[in-house]
């Protein structure tokens, strides 16, 4: 015999759940949105610093401490840049992810529903 009341619960349980995986991907998208803008500001903020360290370097006599500032300025850029995307990717693939667990728990719900 089917207990209405177990089958009412475990539906709250499961629209809880789907609701708690709605707002993971919605964290994950606001998260990319913030990424993408700090990857923008950070940029601009690190060109600023490239082109000041840059003329210090051609007005610097020592070749070899110039360069090193180049290289330096160069890596900074780059590695920032880097991990930022990487951030990004990755909030890219955890909204993927949870996307495709909310259709398959939404059509898991769905299903149940209609077998009751």
């Amino acid at each position: 015999m089917v207990n209405p009341h177990e089958n009412l619960k475990q539906e709250i349980m499961r629209q809880g759940a789907i609701q708690e995986v709605q707002q993971t991907v919605a964290t994950f998208k606001s998260l990319e949105e913030s990424l993408d803008q700090l990857l923008a500001i950070e940029l601009t903020q690190l060109a600023t610093q490239n082109l000041h360290l840059t003329e210090l370097a051609a007005e610097i006599d020592d070749a070899e401490f110039s360069t090193e500032l180049h290289i330096l300025v160069n890596n900074n850029i780059k590695t920032r840049r880097q991990w930022l995307q990487t951030m990004i990717l990755l909030c890219r693939n955890s909204i993927i992810s949870s996307s495709a667990v909310l259709n398959r728990l939404a059509d898991r719900q769905s299903h149940l529903k209609n077998n009751q």
